[in-house]
């Protein structure tokens, strides 16, 4: 697992994400996001994309699978909301994910580059809050969060 801190999305070693109901955490209108995928560019470039176009996002975490972001739950940060890949090399279950980050107090939003509406359904099914592909314009990602 990566930590992420900061609009420039640079790593904050030593301390990992914590996933939660509050979305402020002490800073104003901050919204806190981890993100869980398993292509590194991808996730960096998550971290450059709200930096760039979402002010009041910050990336706290990224990992490669959900189980590793829940491990980390260490330090002061919190997210509200996780990005979850649609299919993870893992083999693990969308709607599994979204369960698991439910329970640990975020809002699952799926993103992928594939439109599969079988897996999408399961994942709504299970709470999650919607599907943004990464083709779209983008301010879309941040709309959604």
């Amino acid at each position: 697992m990566t930590s992420r801190t900061g609009p420039a999305g640079t790593d904050d070693a030593g301390r990992g994400g914590v996933m939660g109901p509050d979305t402020t955490g002490g800073d104003g209108d901050v919204i806190k996001v981890a993100a869980v995928d398993d292509h590194p560019v991808l996730l960096d470039g998550i971290a450059a994309h709200f930096a760039r176009h979402g002010p009041d996002i910050r990336l706290v975490a990224t990992a490669e699978d959900v189980g590793a972001l829940l491990d980390a739950q260490t330090g002061d940060d919190v997210a509200s909301v996780g990005l979850l890949g649609l299919r993870l090399r893992d083999g693990s279950d969308i709607a599994s994910n979204v369960r698991r980050l439910r329970a640990a107090g975020a809002r699952g939003l799926v993103f992928s580059g594939e439109q599969r509406p079988a897996l999408v359904r399961r994942a709504l099914d299970q709470g999650g809050r919607g599907l943004v592909l990464n083709e779209e314009q983008p301010g879309r990602r941040v709309q959604a969060i």
